[in-house]
């Protein structure tokens, strides 16, 4: 099942969805750092969030029991880090999106290194 609703009246992407706009339909300040998690968490795992649930199903899960799609054990720590940060439910706690960069950079880098590292003791 698509994770995309479309109704005359709305269109949302759920899984993306931060729980401020979900339950109040509220566009906070930082609505758009939930979505950029998810698709990080997309971009680690190739999976969809939330694949094959109901929107209702959706919107019940993000918002009353607080829940994220999964992190794999193998993501790298600063990795699952920004995904947490960014899917704070207190919008207000998740970071700016230049602090999301700096950390994505910041992550590159330290992979980088340990890809190296492990090269070289090859």
């Amino acid at each position: 099942m698509d994770a995309t609703i479309t109704s005359a009246t709305e269109t949302a992407s759920y899984p993306w969805m931060a729980p401020e706009l979900l339950k109040h339909n509220v566009l906070s300040p930082t609505y758009d750092i939930f979505a950029f998690g998810v698709v990080v968490w997309e971009l680690w795992t190739t999976d969809i969030p939330f694949e094959n649930c109901e929107a209702v199903n959706i919107m019940y899960r993000i918002c009353q029991e607080n829940e994220r799609p999964p992190i794999p054990p193998d993501c790298p720590k600063p990795i699952a880090n920004l995904m947490k940060w960014c899917w704070e439910t207190d919008w207000k706690k998740r970071p700016s999106m230049e602090e999301a960069l700096s950390m994505v950079s910041q992550s590159m880098t330290e992979l980088g290194r340990n890809v190296a590292d492990e090269s070289h003791n090859m």
